[in-house]
């Protein structure tokens, strides 16, 4: 099966609009059509948040447009910019879904909501992780990928750029080697990195990148445009093929 991620698309209502330079709903839907024109095709598309900069319910319709005629399956999680009440709201009909799990084939996906009330960091929430444990118990033999808007071990020292309880959600996941993957988004940058015993991949923006601040530098974290600055030079998507066997391939493509 292959996937195709999108992440932090930040739509914005206006027709034509532009954010910081950028038209958000033209790039991802160059996107969507890249993603379509590939050699082989994907199966379903997975949002890792952002859908939206402002939550609203027109700017979902927007979304909407992008995605409702292809017919494929597009599981999307809210970030820290999005309302999830709104999202339920729009995507409670056709081919959108804001779920909470789904199987593919030998695969299962789990769509966490890594929002906290009000502010720019995540958190996954006991009730989440509980509901975790009763998809994963109930899908034996079956490997997990786990989709979710924030991060778990970022980088970067600020602290509206991480999930606020990643060690917790570590030891959560420690008694389920059927975990192997967590698709993240929020950084606007691709990353590849080792999390205990899985694997934590982000995607590019469609809309921009981001250049974070170091530890060791002398930046203001209270002040996101202070420490950390946009890159509008490139947008891009990830591209995952899961395999029966429970191994995984990916790709980056940039446009």
């Amino acid at each position: 099966m292959r996937i195709v991620q999108f992440t932090d698309t930040h739509l914005i209502p206006t027709k034509n609009g532009k954010l910081y330079g950028i038209d958000t709903y033209a790039s991802l839907r160059l996107a969507f059509t890249k993603a379509m024109d590939l050699a082989q095709r994907p199966d379903a598309v997975f949002v890792t948040g952002d859908l939206t900069e402002d939550g609203a319910r027109e700017t979902y319709l927007r979304f909407k447009e992008i995605f409702e005629d292809s017919k494929l399956p597009v599981f999307v999680t809210p970030g820290n910019h999005d309302s999830i009440e709104v999202m339920k709201e729009v995507f409670a009909e056709g081919n959108i879904k804001v779920a909470f799990h789904a199987v593919f084939g030998e695969w299962v996906g789990i769509f966490l909501n890594s929002q906290a009330a009000g502010k720019a960091h995540g958190v996954i929430t006991g009730d989440d992780m509980s509901a975790m444990e009763k998809v994963l118990s109930s899908a034996k033999g079956k490997s997990a990928v786990i989709s979710f808007h924030h991060p778990p071990g970022s980088s970067c020292p600020a602290a509206g750029c991480k999930l606020k309880n990643a060690d917790e959600l570590a030891e959560f996941l420690r008694p389920y080697p059927e975990v192997k993957l967590i698709l993240a988004g929020h950084l606007h940058m691709d990353v590849d990195q080792e999390y205990g015993n899985l694997r934590v991949l982000t995607s590019p923006s469609t809309f921009a990148q981001c250049v974070h601040p170091h530890v060791e530098q002398n930046a203001n974290l209270e002040d996101f445009w202070a420490s950390h600055r946009l890159d509008h030079s490139r947008q891009g998507f990830r591209i995952v093929d899961f395999f029966s066997s429970g191994i995984f391939s990916t790709e980056l493509c940039w446009f």
